[in-house]
């Protein structure tokens, strides 16, 4: 019974030493080593698709398209 209660009260013990690191706030970053004040993306993509048809009935179609997309965005940080 005693070496049980040891081993709680040990367990307790650690674990609310161990806690503590964890409410330690971080310090505040000085302006020097502050990030940018804007985050951006840019993303582009381009495809290509083609439908070409060999010993079609007269009147089929045959067809190439390009298709390109350029998306941007550009967050302000810390509002």
């Amino acid at each position: 019974m005693r070496s049980r209660t040891f081993i709680f009260v040990l367990a307790g013990f650690v674990l609310a030493v161990a806690g503590n690191g964890v409410l330690a706030q971080q310090e505040a970053p000085s302006a020097s080593e502050a990030g940018p004040e804007w985050e951006s993306e840019l993303i582009g993509k381009i495809s290509a698709s083609q439908a070409a048809y060999r010993n079609w009935q007269e009147g089929g179609l045959n067809s190439l398209s390009f298709t390109t997309l350029l998306d941007g965005l550009a967050e302000r940080q810390g509002d």
